[in-house]
């Protein structure tokens, strides 16, 4: 197990000294059993750092993997009931991460279509829906003139000729400002989307 230093916005919990002996499926056990949350303080510390080393090897985003990985935990209180204890939680764990990454990249590249389809339409392109409020992380890689290009278009929802007289330019220029900025976008999406090929996958 990777025991690797987590973030320092991430409190340790004594808990996991007290538990260093105690297996997994006894951890998780004691949790569903008893509502032992100091077994599931242990079980968090034991895998926050190595979680978030795989969801960023998948997203090739920091952002991003944090909030993938918080969710994990999350999903592991609400189903908790829903484990078998005659599996490894491992294997259960990290089957749970990966279809959160798995989502998290088909929302991203849902974005990109979206705002690639809105682009087509010009003015009269239909206003974006709450999936394109997703995109933060994925806005981050752009400089913060083609982010905010991008967000007063397609989160805001405004018209090209309203984008251009915010920022002082004609309408041709900022249809080009936008070409330009989903081009980057694109770009960059790519080039992750290849780096993230050539991790080597946990458990898989």
């Amino acid at each position: 197990m990777d025991r690797s230093p987590r973030p320092d916005n991430v409190i340790a919990f004594p808990a996991a000294a007290r538990h260093a002996e105690v297996a997994d499926e006894e951890l998780m056990a004691r949790f569903v059993r008893d509502g032992d949350d100091a077994a599931f303080e242990a079980l968090v510390d034991r895998y926050y750092a190595p979680a978030l080393a795989v969801a960023r090897g998948r997203l090739r985003d920091d952002a991003l993997a944090q909030d993938v990985v918080q969710e994990a935990f999350v999903r592991v209180l609400r189903e908790r009931r829903r484990y078998d204890s005659g599996r490894s939680f491992a294997a259960w764990f990290y089957t749970i991460l990966r279809n959160l990454a798995t989502d998290a990249i088909r929302r991203r590249a849902r974005c990109l279509e979206k705002m690639e389809v809105f682009s087509a339409g010009g003015d009269e392109a239909q206003r974006p829906t709450a999936d394109v409020l997703d995109c933060g992380a994925l806005l981050a890689v752009l400089s913060a003139e083609d982010r905010e290009v991008l967000i007063c278009h397609y989160i805001h929802g405004m018209l090209v000729r309203e984008v251009g007289d915010l920022l002082g330019i004609s309408v041709e220029a900022t249809k080009k400002r936008i070409q330009r900025a989903l081009k980057k976008l694109k770009e960059a999406v790519s080039l992750n989307e290849d780096q993230g090929r050539t991790v080597i996958r946990h458990g898989t």
